[in-house]
């Protein structure tokens, strides 16, 4: 039955003129998805991608079959979902990728080698027989729905857009990048307390976005605030907040790449989805700043991957030699616990808080007078869009 699904699915490709991926339901019934990516090989929108985000329970512990080799954020979200492996045909050789090892994205392993090898070597000729194939197939097929579940992220207006290049364009000096990776991060934390505030019962924090203290924000080569997105991945576990940012930006530029130099400052390093994710949208040069590292994570396409010069683990230091992991381990004493879910532990409740004061007085050793109110207010604005973004 695997080969069987394979070739279904390259079936099913020259059927419809692009790549799908299917998984079986039970029976003769599939769920399938279509490429959404147009050609773009940055876009988000992949089949496995899509079918994952439409049900991902359906995918949980089965075999998902594609008509084309699938990518890092496929192969990282089969990983998070539970998915058992990926299934392909290369040519006329079975390939498939195993989700429950770790360095699952290194080597396929191989299979046999198919007879029809017309399918391959003369798709075009073959085209007619092939579909005439799949038509005497007794199979059923329901194309999945996409975006099921609430994408918890946002771009940003002209004025918050500035929040970080003003610090260096209106002060009589300039901001160096160590200055800017720790505005960076401090919105990043100021972003998650903005949709979560800082007490498990906040009556601010939505049904359904409590939990992980997991946000962060899209920075632009130049400066720029593009984006924003928090974890909403309660009902639908796709939902982290770096795929929420990137599948933000991408909708509203068209499936633009990430942009050149820019960077993603996100409180807790990208795990194996969210990391497959950047891989494939994001250019050699972007960057990844994180609050924390992961010591849950193994293998990821950022941190074992090859891309150019992307770092994974850097961190943004909130003043001269301390970190945010510095910061974190005095709050929860010589163990330095762990502590992806601090907003529910009281002894780190005003971590949140402390991101935002903080970035006041960032702003206080750049701007003065009237210059440092309005960079202030813009700081207020743009936390309270965030908030009612979010229905808060």
């Amino acid at each position: 039955m695997v080969n069987y699904n394979m070739r279904l699915a390259a079936a099913l490709r020259l059927r419809y003129g692009c790549h799908v991926a299917l998984v079986q339901t039970g029976g003769d019934s599939y769920l399938l998805a279509r490429d959404g990516r147009a050609g773009r090989a940055h876009d988000n929108q992949a089949p496995v991608v899509r079918l994952l985000q439409s049900e991902p329970r359906t995918c949980k512990s089965k075999m998902i079959f594609t008509s084309h080799v699938p990518n890092h954020a496929e192969k990282g979200m089969a990983r998070m979902c539970g998915v058992r492996s990926i299934g392909y045909l290369q040519g006329p050789t079975e390939r498939w990728h195993d989700m429950r090892r770790s360095g699952y994205s290194d080597t396929p392993q191989t299979g046999t080698t198919l007879g029809y090898r017309d399918w391959f070597n003369r798709p075009q000729l073959e085209r007619n027989r092939i579909v005439g194939w799949l038509r005497n197939q007794n199979v059923r097929y329901q194309w999945a729905e996409s975006g099921r579940g609430r994408q918890g992220a946002g771009t940003t207006g002209p004025d918050a857009r500035r929040l970080i290049t003003d610090l260096g364009s209106l002060a009589s000096h300039g901001i160096d990048q160590t200055a800017r990776d720790t505005v960076g991060m401090l919105l990043a934390f100021a972003v998650v307390e903005a949709v979560h505030g800082r007490y498990r019962n906040n009556p601010q924090r939505g049904r359904g976005y409590h939990g992980q203290n997991i946000g962060g924000v899209l920075v632009a080569g130049d400066g720029r605030l593009l984006a924003w997105g928090v974890n909403t991945n309660l009902g639908n576990t796709t939902l982290h907040g770096e795929v929420n940012i990137v599948q933000c930006f991408q909708s509203k530029t068209g499936g633009a790449q990430l942009p050149s130099n820019g960077t993603l400052y996100t409180t807790l390093e990208p795990c194996e989805m969210c990391a497959g994710m950047l891989h494939v949208t994001t250019p050699g040069n972007f960057r990844v700043v994180c609050g924390q590292d992961d010591p849950n994570l193994g293998w990821t396409a950022l941190r074992n991957g090859s891309k150019g010069n992307m770092m994974s683990t850097t961190r943004g230091p909130i003043l001269p030699g301390v970190t945010w992991a510095d910061l974190l381990a005095a709050r929860l004493g010589a163990s330095g616990t762990f502590a992806t879910r601090f907003l529910e532990q009281g002894e780190t409740a005003t971590l949140l808080g402390d991101a935002h004061v903080m970035l006041h007085h960032m702003a206080k050793l750049y701007l003065s007078g009237d210059a440092l109110a309005r960079w202030r207010q813009t700081l207020v604005a743009f936390l309270q869009s965030v908030r009612g973004g979010m229905g808060g």
